[in-house]
Parts: C-alpha cells; structure tokens; sequence
C-alpha cells in the first residue's frame, strides 16, 4: 500500500538523519573542545607538521613517534600523518595483539629496527640536545633510525617468537632479522647470515612510492634487503628481473634474500588501490 511505502521513506530518512547528527550531538552535550574537527590542538599539529615537514629530510624513508606524555598523542599523529610523516603506530588493527605489544611502546632497539628518524616529546621530558618545537614541545633525532629499505650483512636469528625476541632486547643492535624457521624460503641457510649485523652493502633508490619501489643494490656478499613494510600488504619482489619471494622478518617487516655479493636490480611492490598507487 501507498501508505506503509511513505512510513517506510519516513523511517528512513529519520533513520540516516539521527545516524548523521548523533556524533556532533554528543560532542556539543561533551564538550565541544572534545570534537576532533574543532580541537584547538589539532589545528596546532597541523601548523606544527606543515613547518617541520619543510625543515626535514627523508619523511619518505623514516617515521616518527609522538610521545604517550604529549596531550591527545593519538590525535596528533594523525594529524602529522596528513603532512606525509610516516607513523610507527600505523596499521595496528584492533585484532593485532602482538603488533600492538611491539610498537605501541617500543624500546629503542625496536624504534630503532622500525625506523623512528624523529620522536615529539613535552618540554618536561626534554633531554640536551632537543630542539624547540615550539613552547611546550621539543622535536627528538635519533641518528640510529634504520631507513624503509636496508641491506643486512648477518644478524639473522632463527627464534621461535620473533615479536618476544625484540621486546626483550631493548638495548641491543637493531642490525638484526629475528625470523621463524617455518618463514625462511628454501635455499636460505641461516648459519651462511648468522653473526653480528652490519650495514653490507649499499642501496640506491631510484623509487620510492607507497606502493612500489625500485633500488639498485651493491652487495658485499649474501644478505638481507629489508623493507620495513608490513608483510600483510603481499609485498613482491623481483631480483635482476626474476621473481624473488618475500618472507616475513622482525615481526612485521619483509626481505628478500640477496644470495651473492656484486650488483643487484630490485623492484618492490604490492597491489595498489582501485585506482592505482605510486
């Protein structure tokens, strides 16, 4: 009948309506300082990242760590990660425990390990050699921040619980790849990249998109090449033209498996969106 169809529109707009105005409604009866899109701080971290972005280098390859003492950290971080600053923080689902356990307090190995170039801290917990942010925030370097695509030279660890294994060596060398036997490809034998780790061998980024990347390496001799990139992506790789797999190191970072020294052609990429990725 004509009626019950125009009870039913009815309904249904009352329906989308309601949906649509509950957030702003209990932001205003809250307060209205709590509603993201008018909080003074947040318009401040805009401001704020717009103006350290021109100042640094190498957004693209590192990331970055807004302090838990820093008021509404987590507000602010997505707020910087507008401005192209990577987080360590980003992609942590509410179902991933062990990435959460890792990275949302890591230790300085594992900042480290992940990449945090740079961290935001309070004025309080100021330490020599800070920079002013600007009054009330200081801006952290950490010099020892390993970049998005690395060469590792030994350092491999075969363990049962790689996640276990960073969080319990908080001061020790990230030049590191904590792995799974069951991950490691056929033809990897860890013995052959066991042993302290170093830096083995150069990398010359030619690319370096979201997703894709395209590096020339010059190895020392059999190694790693990191990407600090989570696995979950289905990143791919091929190595002097042939597809290479890529297996899951550290917890949430993926490598490749260089098997002799000299020079290398890698290309790097996962499935972009719908629309395509860079």
């Amino acid at each position: 009948p004509r009626g019950h169809r125009g009870a039913f529109a009815a309904a249904c707009a009352l329906l989308l309506f309601a949906t649509a105005w509950t957030p702003f409604r209990h932001n205003i009866r809250f307060d209205y300082h709590d509603a993201m899109l008018f909080h003074p701080d947040r318009v401040q971290a805009h401001a704020d990242a717009t103006a350290l972005a021109a100042r640094l280098e190498g957004l693209d390859r590192y990331r970055f760590l807004m302090a838990d003492s820093v008021d509404n950290a987590h507000l602010l971080t997505h707020a910087w990660t507008l401005h192209g600053f990577r987080s360590i923080h980003g992609g942590i689902g509410p179902t991933e425990y062990a990435k959460y356990m890792l990275l949302s307090q890591a230790n300085p190995m594992v900042a480290a390990l992940y990449g945090v170039r740079w961290s935001i801290w309070p004025d309080a917990d100021a330490r020599a050699g800070d920079q002013a942010l600007r009054p009330g925030l200081v801006l952290r370097t950490h010099g020892e921040a390993l970049p998005r695509l690395f060469f590792l030279s030994g350092g491999l660890h075969v363990v049962a619980d790689p996640v276990e294994h960073l969080r319990q060596r908080g001061d020790a060398s990230p030049l590191r790849a904590a792995v799974r036997k069951g991950h490691l490809p056929a033809g990897v034998d860890p013995t052959a990249l066991a042993g302290p780790g170093r830096l083995g061998g150069a990398v010359k980024l030619r690319r370096n998109g979201r997703t894709r990347l395209e590096a020339g390496i010059e190895a020392e001799g059999p190694g790693l090449l990191i990407l600090n990139e989570d696995p979950a992506a289905r990143w791919r790789a091929t190595l002097d033209g042939r597809p290479t797999p890529m297996f899951r190191v550290n917890g949430y970072q993926t490598a490749l498996y260089i098997p002799a020294a000299g020079p290398h052609e890698v290309r790097i990429e996962r499935p972009g969106r719908l629309f395509g990725g860079s």
